[in-house]
């Protein structure tokens, strides 16, 4: 039997003091013999994603840091989410700067648009736990004493969302987080709101096996039990409630309202994490706790290849975890038991890109009749709103809602009804006012990138769209009422923009329009809307560049 863990052989040499095999040995004098992850990569750009780093002390009496980590999307008028990182390594070998952590930490703030602030926390034995628990502590203080703005970090100070903290990390450091998270429910940090938990293959045990650890896993449970008891050995052994949630009183205060756990089908610790969600489901925890599994794989695979088939689809996942949670699912009432696959319409709320989300009272009841009404599952999108969120973060998160969606079009997705209930090849998008313009530009972005294979886009429907210009075009003239309000919503929202001239207000100035991806447009207008006669300007000039069906 082989796996991460090597054969699972432990150690029957009296040459050292302690060895795991292939990982450390602790020689007689007490020195340590790290076999893995003693390597460190710089800091800095990454060439091909564009992300920063830096190396930051949080601590210069234990010398306790951190690897912060930018996208190249970050703007100064932009806040985005953070996500704090514990590596893994069984609390004993690996680092924040390892060739296996630093290029992966790169990859998962490129892929999810959060600042990452990576925790190099110390190691048993020489450090033994809790150790590493007290650092990962003192990590989220700090953290957190950015709040305000006038923290020691100029990249937290600026563009951190302090409102949107997730905490994460893989096999021991997937252990960390949760063990962070328990302890933020009982002791509440002042300035950040940790919103979610990330566990990757997570590391827990216990001193009675179960599952797979009674017969296929048993030398492999032997195998990895050497790690915490090295990395604790004045604890309470594989029973201590920070190794073994069962033993943890405090399970249902956990301080935080959703969990990712993630596991893989031929990991050895794989019933850990199963055994997890149902502790968490009976624990009276009122949070959510969504579960993915890879199929075919062995503990951490994602760290070894980053764009394998599973791990892009893992990567995905942590993205949507974190940026796409709250969208709203429709489904119409079936006729009977077994309801047949329907037309599935993605619809973005209007709000002047500023008001209104997807669970609001006027867009709830509205979706509720779309869907009966058409007989059409419907996704309504939640996006991040300007100010604080400006133009194009909307169109940013509207796309990665729709590559969202696609992720179901195997059966495979986060989402049960989405996995079972929408007909992929009849897929419509439709929004009102701003947000069908946000359509329109969607529609551009599916016929140029045709993000997911098995998604046909039929047709956009355009209600009211809230298009505009610097010149005034037909019945518009300066002298209306609410002119200036058009012209100052679009300033106000994009304040970085080349004026009322940008192509994502005025679709004449976009050289990608004749790239729609369908090939029917359905648009409503109404009589004394002043936002009536942009649609016939637009209308003309799409079919000037080749365009479908109006």
């Amino acid at each position: 039997m082989s796996s991460i863990f090597g054969t699972g052989e432990i150690s029957t040499s009296d040459e050292f003091l302690h060895e795991i095999i292939g990982f450390i040995r602790v020689h007689k004098d007490g020195h340590c013999e790290r076999l893995l992850g003693n390597k460190k990569l710089p800091a800095g750009i990454h060439p091909s994603t564009g992300v920063q780093s830096k190396d930051v002390i949080i601590s210069p009496e234990t010398n306790l840091s951190a690897r912060l980590y930018l996208p190249k999307t970050a703007t100064a008028d932009q806040k985005l989410p953070i996500l704090i990182y514990f590596h893994g390594g069984g609390f004993l070998i690996e680092s924040t700067t390892s060739p296996l952590y630093h290029p992966t930490v790169n990859h998962l703030t490129a892929e999810s648009n959060v600042i990452t602030v990576s925790v190099d926390y110390r190691l048993g034995p020489l450090y033994p736990i809790p150790t590493g628990y007290s650092d990962s502590w003192e990590a989220i203080k700090w953290v957190a004493s950015h709040g305000s703005g006038s923290g020691h970090d100029p990249w937290l100070n600026e563009f951190a969302d302090f409102r949107k903290v997730f905490l994460a990390g893989d096999s021991a450091g997937a252990n960390i987080a949760h063990n962070m998270a328990i302890r933020l429910g009982l002791d509440r940090i002042a300035g950040i709101n940790p919103e979610g938990l990330i566990l990757l293959h997570p590391y827990f045990g216990g001193n009675d096996p179960i599952g797979s650890e009674l017969g296929k896993h048993k030398k492999l449970k032997a195998f990895t039990d050497q790690f915490w008891n090295l990395a604790n050995p004045s604890g309470s052994g594989l029973d201590d409630p920070l190794f073994n949630p069962e033993k943890d009183p405090n399970l249902s205060g956990l301080g935080c309202s959703k969990i990712l756990l993630t596991i893989a089908e031929n990991d050895s610790l794989r019933d850990r994490g199963l055994y997890y969600k149902e502790l968490m489901e009976k624990s009276g925890w009122v949070g959510k706790l969504e579960m993915m599994e890879t199929i075919g794989e062995d503990h951490a695979f994602f760290l070894f290849n980053h764009f394998s088939p599973n791990a892009c689809t893992l990567y995905n996942r942590i993205c949507t975890f974190i940026n796409h949670s709250n969208n709203q699912i429709y489904i119409p009432k079936p006729p009977d038991s077994n309801l047949k696959k329907t037309p599935l319409l993605i619809f973005y709320h209007g709000g002047a890109f500023i008001i209104d989300t997807a669970a609001s009272p006027i867009y709830h009841n509205f979706l509720n009749l779309i869907a009966s009404e058409s007989n059409a599952v419907v996704v309504s999108v939640d996006y991040r709103t300007a100010p604080e969120h400006p133009v194009p973060t909307c169109f940013q998160d509207s796309w990665e809602a729709i590559k969202w969606v696609g992720q179901h079009v195997t059966g495979n997705g986060p989402e049960p009804w989405l996995n079972e209930y929408p007909d992929f090849g009849k897929l419509y998008f439709a929004g009102d006012s701003a947000d069908a313009n946000i359509v329109h530009h969607m529609a551009i972005r599916v016929g140029s990138e045709n993000p997911v294979g098995g998604m046909n886009l039929q047709g956009i429907i355009l209600l009211h769209p809230y298009f505009w210009g610097k010149d005034r075009v037909g019945s518009e003239s300066d002298d209306q009422p609410w002119i200036e309000s058009v012209n100052d919503i679009w300033i106000f929202v994009h304040p970085g923009t080349s004026g009322l001239d940008d192509q994502l207000i005025k679709p004449e100035k976009d050289p990608k329009v004749s790239d729609l991806g369908c090939s029917r447009i359905h648009v409503y207008v109404a009589e004394k809307d002043i936002l009536r006669d942009r649609v016939g300007i637009i209308g003309i000039f799409w079919l000037e560049r080749g365009g479908g069906e109006i």
